[in-house]
């Protein structure tokens, strides 16, 4: 509980109406009117992730960063900062199994014949569509958090779009990616945190 407030004190009222019910609405209304393959609905997650995330922590890691002053005016402001930021994986990996795997089952259903796996082999091909989707967008939104311009992170978001719609034609034939996505995920992860952490504390001092 106490991570998820740490949370939410990142997020304005525009920005959650928006990435718990805007977005959500309109990947539903996507995959309805289209008949869209599960990478469809990862790439729409990813181009989302990466956008929004220039209104939540957007431009941290810049050196003229200013938006987390306030945070240093509290000794409880790193770990406030940690705990938003775990949240915000968390909710990452959560938003990218949660729509993978309905765009997988819905095209099922319209279409018994767009997947002929196995058992192991849908596993596998979740398995690695929901990490990669995850990795990409963490990525992304790293490598954004060094910039403060909007139109930045539309470039990054494009360029893990491509990378995450190739990843996943690939999971298709290779059941084995799902362990290097699973290394990836975790490395990205663990990057994602050290790196803001690390110029957050950097701030604190001049160079």
């Amino acid at each position: 509980m106490r991570k998820i407030k740490s949370y939410l004190v990142f997020t304005s009222f525009l920005y959650r109406l928006m990435m718990f019910g805007l977005i959500h609405l309109i990947l539903l209304g996507l995959m309805i009117v289209f008949p869209f393959r599960p990478y469809t609905q990862a790439v729409f997650v990813v181009f989302f992730e990466i956008m929004s995330d220039n209104w939540l922590f957007g431009g941290i890691c810049s050196k003229d960063a200013q938006s987390m002053n306030y945070l240093k005016s509290s000794k409880k402001g790193m770990q406030v900062l940690k705990d938003g930021l775990v949240v915000n994986l968390a909710r990452c990996l959560l938003n990218s199994s949660l729509w993978i795997c309905i765009g997988f089952f819905y095209t099922k259903s319209q279409n018994p014949e767009a997947f002929t796996l196995t058992t192991w082999q849908t596993v596998c091909f979740l398995g690695a569509s929901i990490l990669f989707t995850y990795s990409l967008c963490v990525a992304g939104i790293t490598i954004s958090r060094f910039f403060s311009n909007y139109w930045i992170n539309m470039l990054i978001s494009y360029a893990a779009m491509i990378l995450l719609v190739l990843a996943m034609l690939f999971s298709l034939d290779a059941t084995y990616l799902v362990f290097i996505a699973l290394v990836l995920a975790i490395l990205v992860s663990i990057l994602s945190l050290r790196i803001v952490l690390k110029k957050m504390k950097e701030s604190y001092y001049d160079k």
